[in-house]
């Protein structure tokens, strides 16, 4: 896509005006991305962008790919927390966000890939029509307590219990 960011937006506007991000932004210097026309973001879109801290993207955000924010340690701030139009959350999404806290909320997703969260420190989610958690969704979310989940049918490998502080899965 060929966008070169500005390290920091000026006083909350928008550093982008796009709707989708389909190629990897890595930048050293970039600390936060506030594109709330976003709508979609391709595999590895914010991949080890070391020193992100803060991503706004549209409320109505439908796609998330795979590795989509991987490894973004510094990563604190993802708006929206509330994702009601969110249709993809690729494998490990949020792997590795290790300062990613807050409550999510996924009202179309059906399945929680394998990593999505994994190392992250969420501390609830919603999924009220996931049927499918897959290996290691949640690994080593000591801070993750809440998992809302009504229509869960299938497990697979440790994907809530490896490392978890969950107290409540309904």
């Amino acid at each position: 896509m060929g966008i070169s960011p500005s390290s920091k937006a000026a006083a909350g506007k928008p550093n982008y005006d796009v709707i989708a991000l389909k190629d990897s932004i890595s930048s050293s210097t970039m600390t936060e991305l506030i594109a709330p026309a976003v709508i979609r973001c391709d595999a590895s879109a914010l991949a080890n962008a070391t020193l992100l801290e803060r991503v706004v993207l549209s409320p109505d955000i439908h796609y998330l790919g795979a590795k989509f924010c991987n490894n973004a340690k510094a990563l604190r701030e993802f708006q929206p927390m509330d994702m009601p139009e969110l249709e993809n959350l690729g494998s490990t999404a949020f792997g590795g966000c290790s300062s990613l806290k807050g409550d999510f909320s996924v009202a179309k997703i059906l399945e929680l890939s394998s990593n999505v969260f994994r190392a992250s420190a969420i501390t609830s989610l919603s999924a009220p029509l996931a049927e499918t958690v897959t290996a290691g969704a949640f690994g080593s979310c000591s801070s993750l307590t809440n998992l809302y989940l009504p229509r869960l049918r299938n497990i697979t490998g440790f994907s809530i219990s490896d490392n978890t502080g969950v107290r409540t899965l309904t």
